[in-house]
């Protein structure tokens, strides 16, 4: 059996769901992957460094044990970090997203968090997970299909002296059984990539309960009634399959049932938010490469520049 699954296991709040959890990563880990051998050696090794108490330091998720640049090979073995920074002793991983930027955005929903049960979809690596859990979650299902930043969340939280109430598995949205389980569910960064955006909003309705609050993050384009459907390639990414105005998104919502539709951010992507470091390997393009060189108000293809909007809705 896999780390990765003992470790789901071994977990013991997530009673409600926990095995349709095993089963369907189970599933997922009886495919070929010829990657995990390397990253469970990864694994391995950064669970042998000690750990320490964790806390956020703006704009790091810090981590104080006795980790040094000589073990900084262990972690790049499980590049690309997308999602951080991360501070574990001596060693800063400087991901290729600031998540701290965004995190900030959601400074006036904190409260809504409080001994919830969480939900994070598409949650990379778990930053936001971890941050979750931090400001007061009383628990957090985080579910991430790329395996890779699975790894990379279990190596973080071995390091933790004392771990957080958080649970990751390598699952997609459509896995999850309709039992409506959590609070609260973040949905960032995932509506774009879904061919059917309906279906991913009437499943995430599915799993609320009926007091419970969706925080959605997804690109926009500007003016009413407007739709991007990208042919081949939106900022050099394949998986694009909308973009709408924020008028567009309201109705989606609306027509799923959620109510009380509140936009609570709209922010143009930056530098400073996304772009290249050591952590994301020589070869790996970043924002900069995503836009057109004379004109950082478009993309490489023509399209609007990436745009994203927060919404909160119940």
């Amino acid at each position: 059996m896999k780390e990765i699954l003992k470790l789901i296991a071994n977990n013991a709040n997530i009673n409600p769901i926990k095995k349709d959890l095993i089963r369907e990563t189970e599933i997922v880990l009886s495919q070929k992957n010829g990657n995990i051998p390397k990253w469970e050696r990864s694994l391995e090794s950064i669970k042998q460094y000690g750990t320490g108490q964790i806390r956020f330091t703006d704009p790091y998720i810090l981590i104080d044990n006795s980790t040094t640049q000589d073990s900084i090979d262990s972690f790049l073995e499980l590049r690309p970090w997308r999602k951080g920074p991360y501070q574990v002793g001596n060693i800063s991983i400087d991901s290729e997203w600031d998540g701290s930027l965004k995190w900030k955005r959601l400074e006036s929903i904190f409260h809504l968090i409080r001994d919830k049960e969480v939900l994070d979809i598409g949650s990379g690596n778990g930053y936001f997970s971890f941050l979750l859990s931090l400001f007061g979650a009383k628990h957090v299902l985080a579910i991430e299909p790329f395996l890779l930043f699975n790894y990379q969340f279990h190596a973080i939280n071995s390091l933790i002296e004392e771990p957080l109430n958080i649970t990751m598995a390598p699952l997609r949205l459509e896995q999850l059984s309709n039992q409506k389980e959590f609070d609260f569910i973040f949905s960032m960064g995932v509506l774009y990539h879904q061919k059917n955006h309906l279906s991913h909003l009437s499943k995430i309705k599915n799993l609320l309960k009926p007091d419970g609050y969706l925080l959605l993050e997804t690109l926009i384009v500007d003016g009413k009634n407007e739709l991007i459907l990208p042919k081949d390639r939106y900022a050099k990414m394949r998986n694009v399959f909308n973009i709408p105005s924020i008028d567009v998104i309201e109705k989606w919502l609306a027509k799923t049932g959620f109510k009380n539709i509140e936009l609570i951010d709209v922010n143009q992507t930056k530098p400073i938010e996304q772009r290249k470091t050591l952590w994301i390997g020589d070869q790996t393009e970043s924002l900069e490469d995503f836009l057109d060189k004379y004109d950082s108000n478009k993309t490489i293809e023509g399209y609007p520049a990436p745009k994203r909007a927060m919404f909160l809705c119940n």
